[in-house]
């Protein structure tokens, strides 16, 4: 790609990553090599706006499937795309997001058969089925290599018989088990939840580079309690420290990393801001962060290596027992490329078949992809059933998968006016394809809203959409008016955000609310974040809700909570339906001829994902500032609509205000204006 884009003018590539976390870094690491000297040469952005693409430069566009999803959506004819590379491709394989990976893949070489597609997938056993994917495509080929930089020891720990101190090691070569040696832990390891941290303390005392993999939020913060409860001594480091200090400021001052980090251990989970998780991971490569208890984040695409890997019983989530080929992908960790030759993968209470559901692996497996779409075959049934069954939003809310596959099957429809027009069906081998064809017709025949809004929301059943586009229309002799949305800075924002949200609840999901009062609370939660509430606000506010309404709560609970809801909820499942909604809604509005209106219907769906919604904030953002640090900066810049090179222009005028800052946020400002201060 790199020499792609080198040698080829005004280009656009698309590169899909599978989750935000891995936008930054994937950001980071292509404008090292594409433009390292920091002169703008080459387009790399990460915002889903039409208005980011530069039809002057080579344009690389680092998205989420969803991300992608909204940038087309802003265009009534896709640009043209010269590459479209998808990172960790097996991950078309993960329910509800892997169908909407294909989706945005398939909607991507119908525009652009001219297009090179790029699958990359780690250690997969049959990474030809990809292929598939892009039959339009020619010349399609599969390139293996099974060259490994790093080797992994995979090693067992075991408990002696009747003494819970002592423990005995063994090593695994070539799939034979052998006695490698014995230690003892300092103290018992009772209850249970501490046989983990105790036995990566022992091992790992002393060194840096331990990962410690636990099966969900607060049991990482828990272990992460344990392991530093049993060091003495506290860091002097001022990079530590000023991350201590970002912590107290952007969450809570409470936060249990906030004392934990003193004694160079640290907690990684899915939930947390970006701008902290980042600088976990870079004092962790830099060797100042001993211990790092990790979730399944680490599984989840997050490029982080180190020395010794702890695991005891893995689980994706808190209850459903890690498959073999995330087990190795987990493992593949160990090991630091340019630091160490090998890792070890060290599973603790080898012999307990309970928690290790009969052993842990022994041999690595290559990763066998299997599409989430290709369950249209086997569920055939399940899905007519579904699309005529007249519990249909009942079942959408109980096999969510039901109802992503319905909408790509109605998409597939569209965009080949049938299904047996469609060659994408073909890898499927339907055998009652006709069956299926005439249901999907039927259910367009019924459709009363464009049906070319069905493809812009994949994921969401048409005939819940039908719904809430009749419930528009059902009142009427009450104003129009009352359906949109206020701006999020509008003293009645939050009463037009619950109202919206409860009009969803009655006809599209339950996901912002089962009923009046969780529409209140989601509603509050989503139009403080999109006014750009600092996280820590959030959390504050939420304390003092439960403190005023006598709830009782744990504060280091309600803070994992909070932290969850804003990315489930405000970031996932708001733009996500209310996307839907305004979509919908500006359609109603243009067909019942208030063009007025429908002019004041915004999209949305990039402020919710971003947690912002003044231009100031969107341009820091798109400069390459963290939502924390756009939302700090921005505090102290008057002016709320400045373009992107506006806000240049203030930063290099008022560097003196910006020493208010906390000192990682500074540090942010540095590196990313580091080219303009030499102008």
């Amino acid at each position: 790609m790199e020499q792609f884009v080198k040698r080829n003018k005004n280009c656009l590539v698309i590169y899909i990553v599978p989750t935000r976390a891995l936008i930054s870094e994937v950001y980071s690491e292509l404008q090292k090599r594409l433009d390292p000297n920091l002169t703008n040469i080459v387009n790399i952005q990460t915002l889903p706006l039409s208005n980011v693409y530069q039809s002057e430069k080579s344009n690389v566009f680092i998205f989420t499937q969803e991300r992608l999803n909204l940038f087309y959506n802003h265009f009534s004819q896709i640009p043209k795309i010269d590459v479209l590379v998808v990172d960790e491709a097996h991950k078309i394989g993960d329910g509800g997001r892997g169908v909407i990976l294909q989706h945005v893949i398939e909607l991507t070489c119908l525009n652009n058969p001219d297009s090179k597609v790029i699958f990359a997938s780690p250690f997969t056993l049959n990474p030809e089925i990809l292929l598939s994917d892009a039959p339009i495509l020619k010349n399609k080929r599969t390139i293996k290599s099974d060259y490994v930089t790093v080797n992994q020891n995979l090693i067992w720990v075991e408990q002696k018989p009747r003494k819970t101190k002592d423990w005995l090691m063994y090593y695994f070569a070539n799939g034979e088990k052998r006695e490698l040696g014995n230690f003892s832990l300092e103290n018992a390891p009772s209850p249970e939840s501490k046989r983990l941290p105790f036995v990566a303390l022992c091992l790992g005392k002393g060194a840096s580079g331990n990962v410690v993999y636990v099966n969900g939020a607060a049991e990482a913060e828990s272990t992460s309690k344990l392991i530093s409860a049993s060091i003495e001594n506290e860091t002097e480091d001022e990079e530590i420290l000023a991350l201590v200090e970002l912590s107290e400021t952007i969450i809570h001052k409470n936060f249990a990393l906030n004392r934990t980090l003193k004694k160079r251990v640290a907690f990684h989970y899915g939930n947390m801001p970006l701008i902290i998780k980042g600088e976990i991971e870079r004092l962790f490569s830099k060797g100042k962060i001993d211990f790092l208890i990790c979730t399944s984040t680490l599984v989840e695409g997050v490029n982080m290596a180190c020395k010794n890997i702890f695991i005891r019983g893995p689980k994706k989530g808190n209850s459903t027992p890690m498959r073999e080929e995330d087990f190795w992908n987990l493992a593949g960790r160990a090991g630091r490329w340019g630091k160490e030759f090998q890792g070890n993968v060290i599973c603790i209470d080898s012999d307990n078949e309970k928690i290790w559901n009969g052993e842990p692996p022994k041999t690595k497996k290559n990763i066998f992809i299997t599409r989430a779409t290709d369950a249209i075959s086997h569920d055939m049934d399940k899905l007519v059933s579904y699309i005529f069954s007249e519990h249909h939003f009942g079942m959408s809310e109980r096999n969510p998968n039901l109802q992503s596959l319905f909408s790509y099957l109605c998409s597939s429809f569209y965009f080949y006016n049938g299904l047996d027009n469609n060659p994408y069906m073909e890898k499927y081998n339907i055998k009652n394809i006709d069956v299926l064809n005439e249901a999907i017709f039927d259910v367009f025949d019924s459709l009363t809203f464009p049906h070319e809004l069905v493809v812009r929301h994949p994921g969401i059943s048409p005939l819940l959409m039908q719904n809430l586009w009749d419930r528009f229309s059902r009142d009427t002799n009450k104003p129009v008016e009352r359906l949109l949305l206020s701006e999020p800075g509008s003293n009645d924002a939050l009463d037009s955000y619950v109202s919206a949200f409860s009009r969803i609840s009655d006809t599209l999901s339950k996901k912002l609310g089962y009923n009046s009062k969780g529409a209140y609370v989601q509603a509050l939660l989503v139009s403080k974040w999109m006014k750009g509430y600092p996280l820590a606000r959030l959390i504050s506010d939420r304390i003092r809700y439960n403190k005023k309404k006598n709830i009782v709560f744990k504060e280091a609970t309600l803070i994992r909570g909070v932290m969850k809801d804003v990315e489930e909820i405000a970031r996932y499942q708001a733009p996500r339906l209310l996307g839907c909604y305004n979509d919908l809604l500006k359609s109603f509005y243009l067909s019942i001829d208030r063009t007025d209106l429908a002019k004041d219907v915004e999209d949305i769906g990039v402020y919710l994902e971003l947690g912002v919604s003044l231009k100031t904030q969107i341009s820091l953002i798109g400069l390459g500032f963290s939502r924390t640090a756009a939302v700090m900066i921005s505090e102290l810049i008057p002016n709320d609509s400045l373009d992107e090179e506006e806000c240049i222009n203030w930063i290099k005028d008022n560097k003196v205000d910006m020493e208010e800052l906390p000192q990682l946020v500074q540090n942010e400002i540095h590196n990313i204006f580091r080219n303009f201060w030499v102008q």
